[in-house]
């Protein structure tokens, strides 16, 4: 499916999708590409969230190109047609995860929002969800260990991801215009700072950054 041009491919693919409570995870993985590097067009058999580490590429969702760099996150909804290509000047490292959400959950009724939601994307990139990342390792690292609750703990990380990929999506893109009419108190304008510090600190190279 993809050439072989990587420093680096964490790829845990599950021929059968392994069932937990609320999802079925068909695949996760880490891909830190050399020039060249593709994934060939293909068609989604899942639901599918990429995110960009580092690098940037072009990622393909039917026949639409989105140019995407590090901090962008990606949503490809299953039965789309689907291709990646990295870059030549600045090869890209992503992670990504394939999901369905099991409909016979006890559970549905919360996730059916969450899940139609995110089927329904007019645009599938948002830009600069940088806290992603940490939770994209707790999920890779948790496939790691060799104790009694790692099921359990890989579900969490995985219905983590797919909750703050909605919430980005939605609460961004429509209730953000909202929320900024009101003016925020002094406490919760500290917070904010604060958490966006500590959440960029790595970006940050003087206070006009903070300001915007």
């Amino acid at each position: 499916m993809h050439t072989e041009k990587t420093k680096l491919h964490f790829d845990k693919v599950f021929g059968k999708a392994i069932e937990y409570s609320d999802l079925k995870l068909y695949q996760v993985g880490d891909c830190f590409t050399k020039t060249g590097f593709c994934v060939n067009e293909h068609p989604q058999k899942c639901d599918e969230i990429s995110y960009i580490v580092s690098g940037e590429a072009e990622f393909w969702l039917n026949d639409t190109c989105y140019k995407l760099k590090a901090g962008d996150l990606f949503f490809c909804p299953k039965g789309s047609v689907h291709k990646i290509v990295s870059t030549v000047e600045d090869p890209v490292r992503y992670y990504y995860i394939g999901y369905t959400m099991r409909k016979d959950s006890a559970n549905y009724e919360q996730w059916s929002e969450v899940d139609s939601a995110l089927k329904a994307l007019k645009e599938p990139v948002f830009r600069g969800a940088f806290n992603m990342n940490h939770l994209f390792n707790d999920l890779l690292c948790e496939f790691q260990q060799e104790f009694d609750k790692a099921k359990l703990m890989v579900e969490l990380c995985a219905c983590q991801i797919v909750l703050y990929t909605y919430k980005y999506f939605t609460y961004n893109s429509e209730n953000a215009a909202i929320y900024q009419k009101r003016v925020p108190s002094k406490r919760e304008l500290a917070y904010e700072i604060v958490n966006y510090i500590d959440n960029n600190i790595l970006r940050i190279r003087n206070l006009k950054d903070i300001s915007r």
